[in-house]
């Protein structure tokens, strides 16, 4: 994709992502496990702040440096990282304890970086755009850590409600199937509706993706249950 410059046919173009997702759970255990403790913070900061670096470089050295930016491990990696690093300091109690008396820190950080996004929406910068591919992954990336940090460490309240609620959860448990399958299952329906209804474009394309979106939470419902469940129980049955 990076060397061409495409994602390829729609149904499987998101499949970058889960590329990225299986390199690293590759590769960050042998990192976690071959460097010393006391190590590895150093390692992760290096790493998120080269991964911009990167980004940058490779627009004066790649035909596609928006897309290369996007859908490579190394140009994404600040934002995997900065989840390790999350985990680790969690862990830490020196942090845990400090997170806890600083709540309202970790929301104003939080809140710093939504003015952010919320000037890069008015800005419209897209995905490959040299705004987002040089400093606003990263910048996306630190909202989000900061929004997993206030997840993890909320454990009353009405945030902590919500994110235990039923629906939520079981919602989650279908995402990554539905990740996988939406977009294709979404196009397969909203091209013949388009062809059929060639005078109700918006209503077509709305009407595909509202089926779409039923039909991808039943595959993901099916996966879940015979496909994914079996193999986390299994999974369960293992010591390490």
């Amino acid at each position: 994709m990076a060397h061409v410059g495409r994602f390829g046919p729609s149904g499987i173009g998101i499949t970058w992502s889960l590329a990225i997702e299986e390199q690293f759970y590759l590769t960050v255990p042998v990192v976690i496990r071959k460097i010393r403790p006391r190590n590895l913070l150093t390692v992760l900061l290096v790493v998120i702040a080269c991964a911009p670096w990167l980004r940058l470089l490779l627009h004066s050295s790649m035909a596609y440096p928006g897309l290369a930016s996007y859908v490579l491990t190394p140009t994404r990696a600040d934002a995997l990282t900065l989840g390790v690093l999350a985990a680790l300091l969690v862990r830490n109690p020196t942090f845990w304890t400090w997170l806890q008396s600083n709540r309202s820190g970790l929301w104003g950080a939080t809140g710093f970086f939504f003015v952010g996004l919320v000037y890069m929406t008015w800005q419209g910068y897209d995905a490959l755009s040299y705004p987002m591919t040089t400093w606003g992954y990263s910048w996306l990336a630190a909202f989000y850590t900061c929004v997993l940090l206030i997840t993890v460490s909320t454990t009353s309240g009405l945030v902590s409600r919500v994110l235990q609620t039923g629906w939520l959860m079981r919602l989650g448990t279908l995402a990554y199937c539905s990740y996988l399958v939406h977009v294709a299952f979404m196009n397969a329906l909203r091209h013949p509706l388009k062809a059929h209804f060639p005078g109700y474009p918006v209503a077509a394309w709305l009407a595909g993706g509202i089926l779409g979106t039923a039909l991808t939470l039943t595959v993901a419902s099916l996966s879940y249950k015979y496909f994914e469940k079996p193999l986390l129980k299994r999974g369960h049955e293992c010591s390490y």
